[in-house]
C-alpha cells in the first residue's frame, strides 16, 4: 500500500455535524477500498486566497492514510461531487507515513536544531526559500 496525504476545505458555514460527516465519509471510501486512516486533523478556519463559490474562508482537514494507486482518483471525484467540500487535494507521500510529531503543523519542539538526519538530502529534494 501507499501512503497519501490529503487536504480538503470545507464550507465555513458548516455546522459540526455535518463537517464531521464529510469526514466521515472520506474516512469510508477509504477503508472500502481496503486502505487504513492514520490520522485526520482539523487545522480550523483560514483565510481563502481567492474567493471559491462565494467563500472567502473555509474549514481545513488534512488527512494522513495508506491505500491503493486507485484510491485517490476516487477520493477527488467523491470531493468534486460533494457540495460541502470547496476544494481538496490528494498526493503521495514518497517517504511513507511521517511520525506523529511530523505530521503535525504545531509541533513547535526542537524547532531550529538541526539533527544528522534533517541535514541529508536527497537528490531530488530542492531547498525552498522563504518568500
Amino acid at each position: 500500500m501507499r501512503a497519501y496525504e490529503m487536504l480538503y476545505i470545507v464550507r465555513p458555514d458548516l455546522t459540526i455535524e455535518d463537517m464531521e460527516d464529510v469526514a466521515r465519509r472520506l474516512a469510508e471510501v477509504v477503508l472500502l477500498h481496503g486502505g487504513n486512516v492514520h490520522s485526520l486533523e482539523p487545522w480550523g478556519r483560514r483565510r481563502l486566497a481567492y474567493e471559491i463559490e462565494g467563500y472567502r474562508e473555509g474549514l481545513y482537514f488534512l488527512m494522513v492514510f495508506e491505500g491503493t494507486p486507485d484510491l485517490p482518483a476516487e477520493l477527488r471525484r467523491i470531493m468534486s461531487i460533494t457540495d460541502k467540500v470547496l476544494r481538496g487535494l490528494v498526493v503521495r507521500l514518497e517517504r511513507g507515513i511521517p511520525a506523529k510529531e511530523e505530521a503535525s503543523p504545531q509541533a513547535t519542539a526542537g524547532e531550529g536544531q538541526e539533527t544528522a538526519d534533517s541535514a541529508v538530502t536527497t537528490e531530488t529534494e530542492e531547498p525552498v526559500s522563504p518568500a
